[in-house]
């Protein structure tokens, strides 16, 4: 039992217990910031403007996830591989080429949002706010830039950094809807809008400070085409993941309207802190398995994991039977229609958190980001056709019952290529003791 209790406590004191420590404390203070700025913002707007803004700001998260395409998660592949090695200028390369494509890619799709914002506005969002649009399309700019640095401070494992530059974003828009309040000013979707615009400024900022930032320059050609034949499968499975587990708030307004998205958008809101935490987790686990070289070392490192998911597959089990006190608190009783959805969406996202670690032993240890893409295609048909049938029968809870459907799917494919994986490497030498 003592010996049991020592490698336990090994575990939970170990460098990558503290990594995920840091970024799991820094994500939670990011996501309480995100709740009061979603809390306030549902005060202050209508259910339906409140629901109009919701699918508008999912969209503008989703599209920043998609644009990545896969360049954040290369970053954390190359990054630590060409420092491990002491050629810290072929780190700088990569970072250059990843800050100039991801920042080029959100500016092209941010022109064209706004050049069409006359048509998006009222086909895809159901008002008449074109500015809302325009504002949503240059926050793809912003929120790329600040995203692309905070995957590179994970790479150089400067994590508190990347903490405290997140949390720069989710307390300025907190600070600012704060201020609309307080002074009581008019407050619509298009002001909400502008203050997802402005907020990454400061954390674009603050990572000058801490990271070896080049000369911008235009990267060489074989330079790109290592970055993006890694990256490209990571992009498939990057866009067709997002696409996958976000797309129940635009079927929601869609099919049932903008007072059921509202609903749903409470509840969608409370459970996106679980794939932030999944996300932070997994960037942990990449810069380690990434210069891992023997199976050994990976057998060695995988009790560390599977403790962190018990924990917070724990954490959101308890988060089920406190769902009711905890969302009428917040948002009041008007928002009680949305706990049994919270409920649902909590178990929707358990496989996805159990996914995560095979996922990412398939990517950064067999270097094998190609069946990642490819499951990340299963995954998003499977959530898009079973959306399709199961929203008109189950009303709000159908994208749910497609979302657990997609993440268990995910999961035992995972396994199994791992396995599979596993068992065609045996052939490696024998493990050191």
């Amino acid at each position: 039992m003592r010996r049991l209790i020592t490698r336990g406590r090994t575990l939970v004191l170990s460098s990558t217990a503290r990594s995920a420590y840091i970024l799991f404390a820094g994500n939670l203070t990011d996501s309480v910031f995100a709740f009061l700025f979603t809390i306030i913002t549902f005060r202050l707007l209508t259910t339906a403007d409140f629901g109009i803004f919701s699918a508008l700001n999912n969209f503008v998260f989703t599209a920043v996830l998609i644009l990545d395409l896969g360049l954040g998660s290369a970053l954390l592949h190359f990054l630590p591989y060409w420092n491990s090695r002491r050629q810290p200028s072929r780190s700088e390369a990569y970072l250059s080429a990843a800050v100039l494509m991801r920042v080029g890619i959100a500016s092209a799709v941010g022109l064209m949002l706004g050049f069409f914002s006359f048509v998006i506005a009222p086909g895809f969002f159901k008002t008449d706010q074109n500015w809302a649009i325009i504002l949503a399309g240059a926050s793809l700019v912003t929120i790329s830039g600040l995203d692309i640095l905070n995957f590179a401070l994970q790479a150089y494992r400067k994590f508190l950094p990347s903490a405290i530059t997140a949390n720069t974003f989710s307390l300025l828009r907190f600070i600012f809807v704060c201020a609309f309040a307080l002074l009581g000013l008019p407050f619509s979707v298009t002001t909400a809008t502008a203050i997802t615009l402005i907020s990454p400024v400061l954390g674009i900022i603050l990572p000058v400070r801490w990271l070896p930032l080049p000369r911008l320059y235009l990267p060489a050609k074989p330079l790109i085409s290592s970055l993006l034949g890694f990256s490209g499968w990571l992009g498939v499975a990057k866009i067709t993941s997002t696409v996958a587990t976000r797309l129940d708030i635009q079927i929601v307004l869609l099919f049932l309207g903008t007072a059921a998205a509202g609903i749903y958008s409470v509840a969608a809101r409370l459970a996106n802190f679980y794939p932030v935490i999944i996300a932070s987790f997994t960037a942990v686990l990449a810069t380690r398995l990434s210069g891992m070289t023997t199976p050994g070392q990976l057998l060695r490192f995988s009790p560390k994991v599977v403790l962190f998911q018990l924990i917070l597959a724990s954490g959101m089990l308890l988060a089920i039977g406190l769902a009711r006190p905890f969302v009428t608190l917040l948002f009041g009783l008007s928002a009680a229609p949305s706990v049994p959805l919270f409920r649902g969406l909590t178990l929707a996202y358990l496989p996805y958190l159990l996914a995560s670690f095979p996922n990412a032993v398939i990517i950064y240890y067999f270097k094998r980001p190609n069946v990642a893409g490819f499951m990340g295609l299963i995954q998003l048909a499977t959530a898009f056709f079973s959306n399709l049938v199961a929203t008109p029968i189950f009303q709000s809870f159908g994208p749910i019952i497609s979302l657990g459907l997609a993440n268990t799917l995910l999961l035992l494919i995972n396994l199994f290529m791992v396995a599979k994986l596993w068992t065609s490497a045996s052939s490696a030498p024998a493990l050191p003791d």
